[in-house]
């Protein structure tokens, strides 16, 4: 199970959890919960891609664990649970690299076709090249900036994330992929 977080600037608000695309096949479905700071809540149930937002009170949760459970049922019927916690960094942390903040940056279009150009506003003073993660935290290979655009090539229909610096600090985008 792979558990990640979108925030910066000292607020974080939205989570995110899955599954490996390798185990759909056995899976029949997944009931999905979290904890954080006193709080918790459902994060639904999925039943094909084994992908979910979790939304969470806004607030300053640096330095605070989000614990996802997920409980798996299988074709077979066997149910297995699974738990994985992540403490967060919202961008006001000790983490040495420094989340650009706030970030203004954002990209086009989200979801993307299979094979399409993404465009990128906040890549000026960025290298000629950025990172493409999926939602296990696989790289997907490093992708060429021509003109504030990427092509992502052949990415299969899913989620996935852009990792790239420029002197604001990292930024992290989530893209979907159709």
């Amino acid at each position: 199970m792979y558990v990640g977080n979108e925030g910066g600037g000292g607020l974080c608000t939205t989570g995110y959890a899955s599954l490996s695309n390798a185990y759909t096949s056995c899976v029949a479905y997944v009931d999905w919960t979290w904890a954080l700071g006193g709080h918790s809540g459902s994060a639904g149930r999925t039943t094909t891609t084994h992908w979910v937002p979790i939304y969470y009170p806004s607030g300053n949760w640096n330095n605070y664990y989000l614990v996802v459970y997920a409980k798996v049922t299988l074709v077979n019927g066997t149910v297995c649970k699974l738990s994985k916690s992540l403490l967060l960094n919202c961008g006001t942390g000790p983490n040495p690299l420094r989340q650009a903040e706030p970030d203004q940056s954002s990209m086009y279009p989200n979801p993307i076709k299979v094979h399409g150009t993404l465009n990128l506003n906040d890549v000026d003073d960025v290298t000629n090249q950025l990172e493409i993660f999926d939602m296990n935290g696989d790289s997907k290979g490093t992708y060429d900036i021509i003109d504030k655009s990427i092509d992502i090539g052949n990415l299969e229909p899913g989620h996935y994330f852009i990792l790239y610096m420029n002197q604001k600090g990292i930024h992290r985008k989530h893209f979907i992929v159709e």
